[in-house]
C-alpha cells in the first residue's frame, strides 16, 4: 500500500485527521500523522532542527499533504531535494500577519478582528518569518504550481489564516470548511483528480 504523510499545523486535528485517513485509505495510501514543535515550527531559522523528520515525511511518503502552518519546514525541505511526489496545502499559512496570530491563539474570532499591532508585526518579522523568508516561501510555492507539483486549497470560512492578496497562489477558494478542514464534506475528489493527473505518480 502507497503511504501519505499528514502533517499537523499548530493543532493536532484528531478526529479530522481520521476521517481524512479513511478518504486516503479508500484511494489505497495508509496514513501516518506528523506535527512539528511549535517554538521550531514558527521560527524559520530553526527549521534545520526538524531535518530528520522532514526527511522521513519527504522521503519515506508517496504523498505529503499539509495542515495550515504545517507546510513552511516542509514545503523548503521538498524544494531543496527537488522532489516531485503529489504535495498538498490545505488552508496553508501564507502571511504571517498580527491578525493570522493572534486568530490562530484563539485571542481574536478571526483575523479581520485582531488588532494590527505593529510592534507584534516587528517581532513576528524578525523572530518567526523574515521578509526575505517569506518571499523565498512564495516563490518556491509559484514554481511548485508552475510544474504542476502541488495542490493548494483555501476556504472563504476559514478565519485563522489570513491569505489576502495572495489568492492566485490558491487552486481552489472553497466557500465552506473551518481552519484546515475542508473534507469532512464531499469535496475530497479535488485530491483524487490532482493525483491523478499529477506529471510524476502513478
Amino acid at each position: 500500500m502507497k503511504k501519505v504523510a499528514i502533517v499537523n499545523g499548530i493543532v493536532n486535528q484528531v478526529k479530522y485527521n481520521q476521517h481524512l485517513a479513511k478518504k486516503y485509505e479508500a484511494l489505497g495510501y495508509a496514513a501516518k500523522e506528523f506535527s512539528f514543535p511549535f517554538a521550531l515550527l514558527f521560527r524559520c531559522e530553526q527549521h534545520h532542527k526538524l531535518e530528520d523528520a522532514l526527511q522521513q515525511i519527504v522521503s519515506e511518503h508517496d504523498v505529503i499533504h499539509c495542515q495550515s502552518g504545517g507546510c513552511l519546514p516542509v514545503l523548503h525541505h521538498y524544494y531543496d531535494r527537488q522532489h516531485t511526489k503529489p504535495f498538498i496545502l490545505e488552508t496553508p499559512v501564507l502571511r504571517s500577519s498580527t491578525g493570522t496570530l493572534f486568530s490562530a491563539m484563539g485571542w481574536s474570532k478571526s483575523y479581520d478582528s485582531a488588532p494590527d499591532l505593529k510592534v507584534v508585526q516587528k517581532l513576528l518579522d524578525t523572530f518567526c518569518f523574515t521578509p526575505e523568508w517569506k518571499e523565498s516561501t512564495l516563490q518556491r510555492l509559484g514554481h511548485l504550481k508552475e510544474r504542476r507539483l502541488i495542490l493548494t486549497l483555501g476556504s472563504t470560512a476559514d478565519n485563522v489564516s489570513d491569505n489576502r492578496g495572495l489568492e492566485h497562489l490558491l487552486d481552489h477558494h472553497l466557500d465552506k470548511g473551518k481552519h484546515a478542514r475542508l473534507f469532512y464534506e464531499n469535496d475530497f475528489d479535488l485530491v483524487e483528480a490532482f493525483l491523478r493527473s499529477h506529471p510524476h505518480h502513478k
